[in-house]
C-alpha cells in the first residue's frame, strides 16, 4: 500500500489527517464506523484529509481500475473507486495507521521503531488465516454505510468539486471509455491481502468463491 509513513516523514501529509477519514474501530449505535463528517463539506469546503486520502492512498488501493491521474478530471470518485475499493482503503488505514505513525515518528527522531501489532491482519503475527473476524465484520459494515453516504447530495457535490478542480481543456474534450476488466485480469493487479480478503468476503456472504 501507499507509503504513508514516508509522506509523514517528508511533511506531505496534511495536519488534519487522518481526521474524518480514520473510521471508528468501534461502531456507533447504528453499527456505523464512518465519522459523521466523512464525505461531508465543512463550510462548503472539502476536508484536507479527504483530499489526501483520495489523491494519495486510494490510487494505490485500486490502480487497475481508477487510473486516477488519467481520469481525475473527467470521472467522479465513485466512478473510479467502487464502494468495496473505498471501504477496503478505509479498513486498511484503520488496520495500519498506528503502525505507520509509530514508524514515522521513530524515523524522524532517529530511533528504531518497536514492533506494533496491527488490528485485523498482520503478516508478522504468524496467523495464516488472513483477516480476522472483527476485520471482516468491520468491512461489511463500512460497505453498507458507505453506500448510503455516497448517495447523499453533499457527497455527490464533493465529487463534482474535486472533478472540476482537476479538469483541463484536454480532459473535457476526451470521450472517456470506462475500462471494463474481467476478474481474471484484475487478479494480476491485486495484492495477496486483497485477494484473500475478497475470497473470505465471498465465502462469508455465501457467494461462489471463484478467486
Amino acid at each position: 500500500m501507499h507509503g504513508l509513513k514516508d509522506d509523514m516523514r517528508d511533511g506531505l501529509v496534511p495536519a488534519e489527517f487522518p481526521g474524518s477519514v480514520l473510521v471508528n474501530e468501534k461502531p456507533d449505535e447504528e453499527q456505523n464506523h464512518l465519522k459523521n463528517n466523512y464525505r461531508r463539506l465543512d463550510n462548503g469546503k472539502i476536508a484536507p484529509e479527504f483530499r489526501y486520502f483520495m489523491k494519495r492512498i486510494m490510487p494505490a488501493i485500486a490502480p487497475y481500475r481508477s487510473k486516477y491521474d488519467r481520469y481525475k478530471g473527467v470521472k467522479n470518485l465513485s466512478q473510479m473507486y467502487t464502494i468495496t475499493d473505498e471501504a477496503f482503503g478505509l479498513l486498511m488505514l484503520l488496520n495500519e495507521f498506528d503502525n505507520w505513525k509509530a514508524k514515522a515518528e521513530a524515523k524522524a527522531s532517529g530511533e528504531k521503531a518497536g514492533y506494533l501489532r496491527k488490528k485485523f491482519v498482520d503478516g508478522r503475527s504468524g496467523n495464516r488465516a488472513g483477516w480476522n473476524l472483527a476485520g471482516l465484520n468491520t468491512y461489511v459494515r463500512i460497505c453498507k454505510h458507505l453506500k448510503t453516504r455516497r448517495d447523499e447530495k453533499e457527497s455527490i457535490e464533493m465529487e463534482e468539486i474535486m472533478k472540476s478542480e482537476n479538469a483541463s481543456y484536454d480532459n473535457q474534450q476526451k470521450r472517456v471509455e470506462f475500462d471494463e476488466c474481467e476478474e481474471e485480469e484484475l487478479l494480476d493487479y491485486m495484492s495477496e491481502q486483497e485477494i484473500e480478503m475478497r475470497r473470505q468476503m465471498k465465502k462469508k456472504c455465501g457467494q461462489p468463491v471463484e478467486i
